[in-house]
């Protein structure tokens, strides 16, 4: 049973007082989910975070409890992250200026960083979800299976395509 659950039930209903007992327990977790996805000291990371978390309590009466409310909260950071990139890369696209002094106080990190999650964004959705599970946030094969309500070797077999998959979209072969 996820410890969470009855405050995101409570929370979903308009108890403000669950919904901030939700918020100070998931913060910090979001937080991390999001420095995981842009970088430890990528400047918006705060941002994105704060972004999750107002879509985690958006989408709390959508929420049917079938994994972690956690889990919940990590794929909707997850997606808020891609959300990023993809708006900065359209941004970039119409300013080279903006681009450059960008790039010159974040450091080289934060083109790995973008690299590695338009590689993310090119691969199917469970691809990338079983991926950044594991190499993100550090979950066990077993934990991504109980999570995603798949067997451990649909997981495996998620994580083995989804490294073929980046290997060929990188020209690795």
């Amino acid at each position: 049973m996820d410890p969470l659950a009855p405050l995101a039930r409570r929370a979903a209903e308009g108890d403000r007082i669950a919904l901030r007992q939700l918020l100070e327990t998931l913060g910090p977790f979001v937080l991390r989910v999001a420095r995981g996805m842009l970088g430890g000291h990528h400047p918006d990371a705060e941002d994105v975070a704060q972004d999750a978390l107002i879509r985690t309590v958006r989408g709390l009466r959508r929420f049917r409890g079938e994994c972690s409310v956690q889990y919940f909260a990590a794929r909707v950071t997850h997606r808020a992250a891609a959300d990023y990139w993809r708006k900065r890369r359209s941004l970039e696209r119409g300013d080279d200026a903006v681009v450059e002094r960008d790039n010159a106080h974040l450091g080289d990190g934060i083109e790995n960083r973008q690299l590695a999650t338009e590689l993310l964004s090119q691969l199917s959705e469970v691809q990338s979800e079983a991926l950044v599970l594991r190499a993100v946030l550090g979950y066990s094969i077993e934990e991504i299976a109980m999570e995603t309500g798949v067997s451990v070797n649909t997981v495996k077999s998620r994580l083995r395509l989804a490294k073929q998959a980046l290997r060929e979209l990188r020209g690795l072969r």
